[in-house]
């Protein structure tokens, strides 16, 4: 009963999350009048608690939509007090964190909200629980948009983000009151002091970020190396604190409260072992459960456990099965945008497919429980979580069951218990602490190996994106191979993989041509497919060590269009903003041929005027700057025509009005486009009139950021743009834009904000 309770209450909130926009307060009301009828009677029941569900995370949303910065305040200073919630974390010149922000008029902005700051250098030493009195400019929460990138909108939603910003610099003062702190502030302190000392002890180790990941869940200090071993090995739910390891707490808690009945056996001798052991298990699940956070993972445990110890007090056995659905109803029931987190459904689906998968099995013999209990989990998971692997990265590691076979009980026991009592140790015992989480690390050092082994050796099956409806027959496919022997036939398993067998990126018909501009904020990227070639113009900005345009935009793009290669690279100039992600894109896929002017390591050719090719009957075009010529910084940018019919596309990097007159002067016939990539994301130092009236362009594509510093567009490029008659699409406004042409002319232009539109998206 409790497991039809939970899929009807959970489904009516995922419902609700699928909404495009949000219902209004009368549709609410009308479906929760609904839901009290359907409730009274018992074979509606189920409908009842269905519309329930989906009216709560309703009302849940809407909350979270008021909160939202108001657009009036966009880029305004407001001054207020903010409170650091989550633990700072440094990248490049700014410290990032999670604060609530109340400004000092209430009547601009009511009451503390939620908010995502950094705070650039020089600052002050933050730590979670400060409060500063200071002046932010802040934007509403907002992310790139393409297809196949990460929703980074989706994520500040779920987490409660109502805006996002900076810091002004010297605004700060530092405030002091005895009002108390946020519960998470409080907590995060706790954990802050615990990263501190970790660093300290361990500093200059490799798995120092790992032991951290470990011992309190903190994941800023992983490289991109660490992420990467562990991704392709499969190993990446082990290197926090995940649910397996706060029910190997609650196990060790379990022992602990039982142990204490011998200690003290008069006085808990009315009490019995088994409750005792049930209260020591909570306990000690909720203190390691907080020292990550509380992330989804370590709440399902968390409840799971605590409704286990609730029924051993009640004298009652509860199936796992059971366990499951009551911690599903209590997550999502507490806050139902967790639905929105990959980590819902991957740390709820693990549980469910193991429980799924040994269901109604008899036990093993003897010759093969070493296999029943280590090895036939791993493979459990890993067929049971390939579709929704698939569906949310795009990627699968084929040798994740064998490298999960040795690292789960390898870092369960010889890691992580280490870890985490060397971190409540080392403050108050230092040589004990000290070489406990040296004996952590040192553990991870002798596993490392083996997972960059096993991520060398796992093949790179990169999948074109998959459409929900693969992803769902892929789900009923894994669901028949783990189903028990004589339930279902094992050939449907082959009947519902079939159409995805026949599944193929979409390629252009020859002649034609795909062109996308990426949104990647201030700066450029473009790309262009044809039959069988790809090229990419541009790879967008840099914005810190670890992060920058082409990884957040190209790469997943690419792969998600089926992508294993990239024929072309042509980068227009050395700006930041256009070569920024280059060094990412050159390691994530293979790169044929580069042509680029800038000065940029590896084999490189020039890009001049005059260097031309044909791709699937698709013509490409070089026309500046000339062989020879000298052009300073932005005038200097490669021109790139692309031809498919009677359809031109002008991609025109940054050049300004000096170079835009030397193409008027010099080739006006070659610059008539009917789609014109706007030059320096609509400056007004560029695309002046004579330009506009020699391109003559229907469409006008135009990459800025969201609100962005330098105000671009300008109104006076827009309305030059307009008064030639070009139809104007631009990525801080529409997303990745995305226009296909071929011999008769443009065929379709569409943008993703459009085609994606949540109701989260701003």
């Amino acid at each position: 009963m409790l497991q039809i309770f939970a899929i009807s209450f959970v489904g009516g909130a995922l419902l609700c999350q699928q909404l495009s926009t949000l219902p209004g307060v009368p549709w609410i009301i009308a479906a929760a009048g609904c839901s009290l009828l359907f409730l009274v009677r018992s074979p509606t029941r189920g409908l009842g608690v269905f519309l329930a569900g989906a009216c709560w995370a309703g009302v849940h949303a809407q909350g979270l939509s008021v909160d939202r910065l108001p657009r009036s305040l966009e880029r305004s200073d407001l001054r207020g007090e903010l409170t650091i919630l989550s633990m700072p974390v440094r990248r490049g010149r700014a410290a990032r964190f999670l604060a609530t922000f109340e400004a000092a008029d209430a009547l601009i902005w009511r009451k503390p909200k939620h908010v995502r700051l950094a705070w650039y250098s020089p600052h002050p030493e933050l730590k979670p629980g400060q409060r500063w009195n200071v002046t932010v400019r802040l934007l509403r929460p907002g992310g790139f948009s393409n297809p196949g990138g990460f929703d980074f909108e989706r994520y500040l939603f779920a987490r409660g983000v109502t805006a996002t910003g900076y810091v002004r610099p010297g605004t700060a003062i530092l405030v002091s009151n005895d009002r108390p702190l946020p519960l998470l502030a409080r907590l995060n302190r706790l954990r802050f002091e615990a990263r501190s000392r970790i660093a300290q002890v361990l500093a200059g180790e490799p798995r120092a970020g790992v032991v951290s990941a470990l011992a309190i869940g903190d994941r800023s200090q992983l490289t991109r190396e660490d992420w990467q071993v562990m991704a392709k090995s499969g190993t990446s739910h082990l290197m926090a604190i995940s649910g397996l390891h706060v029910g190997l707490a609650a196990g060790f808690g379990f022992l602990a409260g039982a142990g204490a009945v011998w200690g003290f056996p008069r006085a808990l001798r009315g009490f019995g072992r088994a409750r005792a052991g049930a209260l020591g298990a909570v306990a000690l699940a909720a203190v390691y459960a907080a020292m990550a956070g509380l992330e989804v993972p370590t709440q399902r445990a968390l409840v799971m456990t605590s409704v286990a110890a609730v029924a051993l007090f009640a004298g009652r056995r509860i199936p796992l099965g059971v366990l499951l659905s009551a911690a599903a109803v209590v997550v999502v029931a507490l806050w139902p945008s967790v639905l929105l987190t990959n980590g819902f459904w991957l740390s709820f689906g693990a549980v469910a497919v193991l429980v799924w998968g040994f269901g109604y099995r008899v036990m093993a013999p003897k010759c093969g429980r070493l296999w029943w209990r280590w090895g036939r989990p791993q493979l459990i998971i890993a067929v049971g979580l390939a579709p929704a692997l698939l569906g949310f990265f795009g990627n699968l590691p084929l040798l994740g069951p064998m490298a999960n076979a040795m690292a789960i009980p390898w870092v369960s026991f010889l890691a992580v218990p280490p870890a985490v009592l060397g971190t409540l140790l080392v403050e108050h015992s230092w040589g004990a602490g000290e070489a406990l989480l040296h004996i952590s690390e040192t553990s991870l050092n002798l596993l490392w190996p083996a997972l960059e082994l096993a991520a060398r050796g796992s093949p790179d099956i990169a999948l074109p994106a998959i459409p929900g409806w693969g992803i769902a027959l892929a789900c009923l496919a894994s669901g028949v191979l783990l189903a028990p022997a004589g339930v279902v036939g094992r050939a449907v398993t082959a009947l519902l993989l079939a159409p995805l067998v026949t599944l193929a990126p979409e390629r252009p018909a020859h002649g034609e041509v795909v062109v996308t501009l990426l949104d990647v904020g201030q700066g450029l990227s473009v790309v262009a497919e044809t039959a069988s070639e790809v090229l990419v113009y541009d790879v967008g900005a840099r914005f810190g060590p670890e992060f920058d345009a082409a990884l957040a935009a190209a790469v997943p793009f690419l792969r998600g269009r089926g992508w294993r290669e990239v024929d072309r690279v042509v980068l227009s100039h050395g700006d930041s903003d256009h070569v920024g992600g280059f060094d990412s894109l050159r390691r994530s896929l293979p790169l044929k041929r580069v042509l680029t002017n800038a000065s940029l390591p590896g084999p490189i050719e020039p890009c001049e005027a005059g260097v031309r090719w044909h791709s699937d009957g698709v013509r490409f075009e070089v026309i500046h700057p000339s062989p020879g010529d000298y052009w300073r910084s932005n005038d200097s940018s490669c021109v790139l025509v692309i031809e498919a019919g009677s359809t031109r596309f002008l991609l025109a990097g940054d050049i300004e009005t000096p170079a835009e007159r030397y193409l008027e002067r010099t080739m006006p016939e070659r610059l008539h486009a009917q789609v014109l990539v706007v030059p320096h994301h609509g400056s007004n130092t560029s695309s002046s009139q004579n330009f506009l009236a020699a391109v003559q362009p229907r469409l006008a594509l135009i990459s800025a950021g969201y609100r962005n510093r330098y105000q671009m567009p300008h109104d006076a490029v827009l309305h030059r743009l307009r008064t030639h008659g070009a139809a104007v699409r631009r990525t801080d406004f529409d997303g990745a834009v995305t226009v296909r042409a071929g011999p008769s002319g443009i065929i379709r232009v569409t943008s993703h904000r459009a085609q994606s539109r949540a109701y989260w998206h701003r």
